[in-house]
């Protein structure tokens, strides 16, 4: 039976979908903005903030969590990401990283295109624009810039092929030593580099003075290319506009006006209420003419700045960071965005024809499911699709035409987004569904298949090795364990242990495996996972070949070399013995086989360290090659410091285990760190496949790879997740195939 459960419910923002599902990709028409599904009799405009730079203060904020919060709590249009390439001081030279930032493009290419696709991935999930901003003050005549700069633009247009929400910010302010024709001329290798890749997306182009010059930018360009607009910059404290009629001359204002006389459109993409120098209060008189001025001449604008940098033009307080905003803890540049966000809404733009539904927010127990009407939705038309937002969280999620039915699931996180489609008069439109998990149970995590041995009892702790965790940090119970199969092996339970000991007649066979199943319990209920195990006959280990052991013995004695001397083990409990061993001929002495025992009989002439090389086998599989070394003590001559062998002549030597983990053959997948954060993986054939980065404790913490991807060698790096300093399990997994590594951040 399905139970509705509506114990908290919010139409959080009568988002009426994002404006991407209803206007499609932007298009200039003459000196305004129009989109492609509304065609040009519809001049649109858009409002929204600008994130700081993202080799600064503003990096924490380049996430999900900030742009689903701007959308539900502000119901923004647009967001700028601010990228930056290259931080130059007051004397123009050059610097690594902006003051507590992180290194800009020109210094950590990878690391910055990970930070943009987080914010330009957010925007697609929340059906917003985005501009995509080379955040550069001296980009045509930077060491490499320009093609520096075409060849960023030109990936992400690949990344993001026909995805209408991007505009292309090419030239964020050229300074006042830059030239028309120098912006003109660096532009124009931009765009044409976007167009033949394929991309037709509008286009933002600066202007010199700090983009305060668009009517003499746009005179330059001409007409090479259509699908562009000119931006103007400005500060509402330092260009101060007395009247909301007509803009002042500074900041851009009375050259923004001229352009769109001259048929150009133009787009605010950073503007603030304070100084041009980031500081001072904001000038609210100035800046309500300023934005009533752009509002009714319906320029798209941006205004800066969304971080928590201790300037006035922020729009956070100092504490703040993404995971703690509050509509009501913001800063007076803040509060005033708030209020002019409130003001001529982009909804109020849209078709009366165009379906309509609202973004929600609901609560629903762990476990418990739940079905949401057209009604509670504030749909008109019909509802086609409803599907996880996150594409690596897999849901109980079905729609009807008027209706959504969701089952909780806790054992993932605390909260899902879905993502739900409407669609009426051939216009499709796309709204989320935020669910708040309460009362949650166990959270049990997929597993991968755990290797046992096929004789000895091997013990699984819930928590260590099945990764169960409780969410209300109160304590997690052992219920029942138990295997499918019968004739695979026996379970018992010791408080949160699960003991598997394998049937007898399993002890000689390869390649068997059962599932186990458990339930666990907290003080909301229970909840049942499982996980296989694999059967297998564990090789042999050995002490390590670096491993320093050195025993005292006289030089005067026969040594017995054998298996505890290697510290040989066996987790299957199998019979083993050493299978070779060697001693090189630059030691003395000699070693020999008496009676199936390996003896060294030392020099007695001689003193010192030697290395004895051996490997371990239980008939079956071997172990690596390990050493010993033995200190010789007596009276002779010191045979000093020799450098120990790292192989026995004749011997293949088995790959170890992180080896087999990292690299595989042409059937399989790769796998490997290779230091300061970078991943490297390989992939045998082209389809779908997912780099997951997860804790120790089993909680998945992001994705460094998913989706569609072709075979071959690919580098990721764990710099993008902005973890911590600590220890992190990686799951690489392509249809069947599964790779696993432990790493160091």
């Amino acid at each position: 039976m399905k139970i509705p459960v509506f114990a908290f419910l919010l139409l959080a923002t009568q988002a009426l979908a994002g404006p991407v599902s209803h206007f499609g990709a932007l298009e200039r028409c003459g000196k305004n903005l129009c989109g492609k599904k509304t065609g040009t009799s519809l001049p649109i405009f858009f409002k929204g903030p600008s994130l700081y730079w993202s080799d600064g203060t503003g990096t924490p904020f380049y996430n999900m969590e900030t742009v689903d919060w701007f959308v539900d709590n502000m119901q923004i249009g647009v967001i700028r990401a601010a990228m930056g390439i290259r931080y130059y001081d007051n004397n123009s030279s050059q610097e690594v990283n902006k003051a507590g930032g992180v290194a800009g493009y020109y210094f950590n290419p990878d690391g910055q295109k990970s930070i943009m696709k987080r914010i330009v991935d957010a925007a697609i999930a929340n059906d917003i624009y985005v501009i995509v901003d080379w955040h550069s003050h001296q980009a045509h005549n930077e060491a490499s810039g320009t093609n520096n700069a075409k060849d960023f633009f030109v990936w992400m247009a690949n990344q993001y092929k026909d995805v209408p929400n991007i505009i292309w910010e090419v030239y964020n302010e050229p300074t006042d030593r830059v030239g028309t024709s120098q912006v003109d001329s660096y532009a124009n290798t931009i765009v044409s580099a976007l167009r033949q890749a394929g991309n037709t997306n509008l286009v933002l182009i600066g202007s010199p003075s700090w983009s305060t010059n668009p009517s003499g930018q746009a005179s330059a360009w001409g007409s090479k290319d259509n699908n562009v607009a000119f931006t103007f910059h400005f500060y509402a404290g330092s260009h101060v506009a007395s009247s909301s009629a007509s803009p002042p001359s500074e900041g851009g204002g009375q050259s923004a006006k001229s352009a769109m006389d001259g048929g150009n459109a133009v787009f605010a993409s950073e503007w603030g209420t304070v100084n041009a120098d980031g500081k001072g209060s904001p000038n609210e008189t100035s800046s309500n003419n300023w934005t009533a001025w752009m509002d009714q001449q319906k320029i798209s604008n941006c205004m800066w700045n969304a971080s928590s940098l201790n300037e006035g033009s922020s729009m956070f307080p100092t504490t703040a960071n993404s995971s703690n905003l509050n509509i009501n803890n913001l800063t007076a540049s803040g509060t005033f965005f708030k209020t002019y966000m409130g003001k001529n809404k982009w909804t109020e733009q849209i078709p009366g024809n165009h379906p309509k539904a609202n973004d929600a927010t609901f609560s629903v127990d762990d476990g418990q499911t739940a079905t949401w009407t057209a009604a509670q939705l504030g749909v008109t038309g019909t509802i086609t699709e409803v599907k996880s937002r996150d594409e690596s969280i897999s849901v109980e999620a079905t729609n009807t035409a008027n209706s959504i039915t969701y089952k909780a699931d806790g054992s993932q996180k605390g909260k899902i987004v879905l993502i739900y489609k409407v669609s009426q008069n051939n216009i499709t439109i796309q709204n989320k569904v935020t669910v708040n998990i309460t009362k949650r149970l166990p959270v049990v995590p997929d597993k991968d298949p755990i290797d046992v041995s096929r004789k000895a009892p091997t013990t699984l702790n819930i928590t260590t090795n099945l990764s169960v965790e409780d969410p209300n940090v109160e304590g997690i119970q052992l219920v029942s364990a138990s295997v499918e199969q019968t004739g695979i092996g026996a379970v018992t339970t010791s408080g949160t242990d699960i003991i598997f000991t394998p049937d007898v007649s399993q002890h000689n066979t390869s390649g068997s495996n059962a599932t186990l199943k458990y339930t666990v319990k907290n003080k909301n209920g229970n909840r049942t996972g499982s996980v296989v195990l694999n059967l297998k006959n564990f090789a042999p280990t050995i002490r390590s070949i670096t491993n320093a052991f050195s025993p005292i013995a006289p030089n005067t004695d026969p040594i017995v070399i054998d298996v505890d001397r290697f510290s040989g083990k066996d987790a299957d409990g199998d019979a083993i013995w050493l299978d070779k061993v060697y001693l090189a001929s630059q030691y003395p002495g000699e070693l020999k086989k008496v009676d199936d025992e390996w003896i060294y009989y030392p020099d007695a002439s001689k003193i010192g360290t030697i290395a004895i090389l051996g490997v371990i086998t239980d008939g079956s599989l071997y172990s690596p090659t390990g050493r010993i070394n033995i200190k010789l003590t007596g009276n002779g001559t010191d045979i000093g410091t020799l450098t120990p062998p790292t192989s026995i002549p004749g011997v293949i030597e088995p790959p170890p285990i992180d080896a087999i983990q990292q690299f595989s053959n042409a059937k399989g997948m790769g796998l490997v760190a290779v230091g300061f954060g970078k991943i490297e993986l390989y992939l045998a054939q082209n389809g779908v496949a997912k780099l997951d980065v997860y804790s120790l404790s089993g909680k998945k913490l992001g994705s460094l790879l998913s989706g569609h991807q072709s075979a071959g060698p690919k580098q990721v790096s764990l710099n993008s997740l902005n973890l911590q300093k600590g220890v992190y399990i990686l799951r690489l997994s392509q249809g069947s195939q599964v790779k696993t590594l432990k790493v160091v951040n």
